[in-house]
């Protein structure tokens, strides 16, 4: 069964959306309609996907600054801008305006020091700018959500 993207731009605001990939096998199931539709197998062009390879690790960069650094990384250019960063360590995010290999640029807002310190550790999550997208985390790690 294949969706219009004119029909998908029309549910996806109003719909929840759920997931399921095992073994080669996708199933998408949107409720919050007056009838919920179902589909599974082989689906063409319905859902970006992006693999994060690299969703948390420490800032070793200098203290008091605003751009988080961790050398040990090779993030791709501007694959992670619209994903929200978490400062694990202050508790504070921000929506991340620009990355390069080893950097990502934001404000951070919401914590205790709202800027990176050494040995502050960081996760990335997907942000507002991913709705409608599939991730899949190559690595075992903990996706944060945070109100």
């Amino acid at each position: 069964m294949r969706f219009k993207k004119t029909l998908l731009a029309t549910i996806f605001p109003l719909a929840l959306l759920l997931f399921v990939v095992s073994a080669g096998y996708f199933g998408v199931r949107l409720t919050g309609l007056s009838s919920p539709i179902s589909t599974s197998g082989t689906i063409t062009g319905l859902v970006g996907s992006t693999v994060l390879t690299n969703t948390e690790g420490t800032h070793d960069g200098s203290n008091n600054v605003a751009i988080m650094t961790d050398g040990g990384e090779s993030f791709g250019t501007s694959a992670y801008v619209g994903m929200t960063i978490y400062n694990n360590t202050d508790g504070s995010s921000c929506t991340i305006t620009a990355n390069d290999g080893t950097t990502m640029t934001c404000t951070l807002a919401g914590g205790t020091g709202d800027d990176w310190d050494t040995n502050d550790t960081w996760s990335v999550a997907p942000g507002p700018l991913q709705s409608g997208t599939l991730f899949y985390i190559s690595s075992a790690t903990t996706i944060l959500h945070r109100r």
